[in-house]
């Protein structure tokens, strides 16, 4: 064997180094996907939350009208309200309460990014300042 065939062989394949440093670097890249990913999640589920609750205001408006009430009361942990005639996006919680002349909404998704608790859930009254002044449903605070 001469040297020319030793050097040639020796040079071949990567060393245990170079490959540790390639599964760091996929390692580091897999998770930080990971990450982006929960956070995606979390965003899209919020915007559902968002999204529930604009179109509850439309119907309690329109039950409000139609009965010449505030609206209806309603927590969704207890079933779909045949009045309302909805069904919240799944995983999100929807709470109504209200009192002579207003409601409050509060919607809240175990899994979201920002309304994950009834504490930082999502609003929308049908006047400024209600959701301060109505606490919520016994039934949400006891599935919250």
């Amino acid at each position: 064997m001469n040297t020319r065939t030793l050097i040639s062989s020796a040079t071949k394949g990567f060393t245990i180094i170079e490959l540790l440093v390639v599964i760091v670097v996929i390692g580091i890249l897999a998770s930080l996907t990971i990450v982006s990913y929960g956070n995606i999640q979390g965003n899209a589920r919020d915007k559902s939350i968002l999204s529930d609750l604009d179109d509850l205001d439309g119907l309690e408006t329109q039950y409000g009208v139609k009965n010449n009430t505030a609206g209806i009361a309603w927590y969704s942990g207890s079933g779909v309200n045949a009045n309302l005639n909805f069904t919240p996006s799944p995983g999100n919680v929807i709470d109504i309460v209200i009192n002579t002349t207003d409601y409050c909404m509060r919607g809240y998704n175990l899994r979201g990014a920002a309304y994950k608790t009834l504490a930082t859930a999502a609003t929308k009254e049908s006047t400024p300042g209600v959701c301060a002044a109505l606490p919520a449903s016994a039934a949400a605070r006891a599935g919250a």
